[in-house]
């Protein structure tokens, strides 16, 4: 009967030791959900992971594909004969360059100029109405000048980089015309006007001068700065060749039309700038704005004392205000044909200038030059 008793203890115990144990365990339901919690989280992790290694592995992908048509287009290249299958092969990549949507356009073609490879594409280096060329002389010339309509900004660090180590006018001056156009940073600034500098010195482009390095002095038009119009007015009267003059010519010409002020004081503050062309100095200062204070200021200066000739300041007179203009296509400057509403508003308002020193009696030597002129502004734009 103890014995029993026993027998019976000892199972119960054992169901409470059991039960409590069940009590005490986590319920397998939950830990199923954290077990499935848990393994679906490191699934959207590894997703996500995936998702990212993908549009990395993609975006590679795309540059080495633009890479790779760049390269072909190379090959084919260097095996054209003439401009006109040169220039069909560069256009159609160049085209194709432009159709694409992928942010690695650039990066290619900053790798594909970094490889320092080229072809002759026989075209003449001719920019267009806006600036870019009609016309690929290399493979290297298409590549820079689609690089800047794609991605300015890689093209301001491409162009410096030529502008530091390379020797080819042709890649210097679609760099400089980059570089004027969009360097921002003062620093770029300071480069960019250091690099003008050295393109109107440089020795063996001026004796033997091609015609991107006469198209980049439309660089030293744009920049604006007194050094600048210095030295054109330097090649203008001391060129080596009448190629550099005639475009220096030009240049300062359009320097006085885009920067009236800075060019009208320097020329007053410099008497010795273009003194062996007074006519042409002249014309020059017809430019001047009479309806802003430092233009009429240059104006009356020049006018005043004998440091300039009375006969060129007749020539002066009777051109003011000059609106003559050339027409051609420029790496950065466009056209600078004033409106016809800008022209009215200069003409009368030296028409009012001059009618003013007629009547404070300024000027009396050139009294008949002065009714000319004002006789001539009246007609033209129909004034009583």
């Amino acid at each position: 009967m103890r014995s029993m008793w026993k027998t019976v203890i000892a199972l119960s115990a054992a169901i409470l030791a059991g039960w409590l144990c069940w009590l005490l365990m986590p319920n397998p339901d939950s830990r199923m959900e954290r077990v499935a919690s848990t393994g679906e989280t490191d699934l959207k992790r590894a997703q996500v992971s995936d998702a990212e290694s993908g549009m990395l592995s993609g975006a590679k992908n795309e540059k080495v594909s633009i890479e790779l048509r760049m390269r072909q287009s190379l090959i084919r290249l260097k095996d054209a004969e003439g401009e006109i299958e040169g220039q069909r092969i560069l256009k159609e990549l160049v085209d194709w360059l432009k159709m694409q949507s992928s942010g690695a356009v650039g990066s290619a073609i900053e790798q594909v100029l970094a490889e320092g490879q080229d072809g002759f594409a026989f075209g003449r280096f001719a920019p267009g109405p806006d600036g870019f060329l009609i016309s690929y002389p290399t493979f290297r010339t298409g590549l820079l000048d689609v690089l800047e309509h794609i991605d300015p900004e890689k093209a301001v660090a491409v162009g410096k980089s030529i502008l530091s180590d390379s020797d080819n006018s042709d890649e210097w001056a679609l760099s400089l015309r980059t570089l004027s156009k969009y360097a921002v940073s003062l620093e770029d600034r300071a480069f960019l006007s250091g690099k003008i500098e050295e393109l109107l010195l440089k020795d063996e482009w001026l004796k033997d001068p091609v015609f991107s390095y006469l198209h980049a002095f439309d660089t030293a038009v744009a920049n604006g700065e007194a050094v600048t119009i210095a030295r054109l007015g330097e090649l203008v009267e001391n060129g080596p060749n009448k190629a550099v003059t005639h475009a220096a010519t030009l240049s300062v010409d359009r320097f006085f039309q885009m920067h009236p002020v800075v060019a009208g004081q320097f020329m007053v503050s410099n008497p010795d700038f273009l003194a062996s062309e007074p006519g042409f100095r002249a014309s020059l200062m017809a430019r001047s704005d009479p309806g802003v204070d430092q233009g009429r200021d240059a104006v009356e200066a020049y006018l005043a004392g004998d440091i300039f000739a009375e006969s060129e300041k007749r020539i002066f007179i009777n051109s003011y205000p000059n609106f003559n203009t050339t027409y051609s296509y420029n790496l950065v400057t466009g056209s600078l044909l004033l409106p016809r509403t800008e022209m009215k508003r200069r003409s009368l308002e030296a028409l009012g200038l001059l009618q003013e020193w007629l009547a404070d009696g300024k000027y009396p030597q050139f009294k008949d030059e002065m009714n000319s002129a004002i006789q001539r502004l009246a007609k033209t734009w129909k004034v009583n």
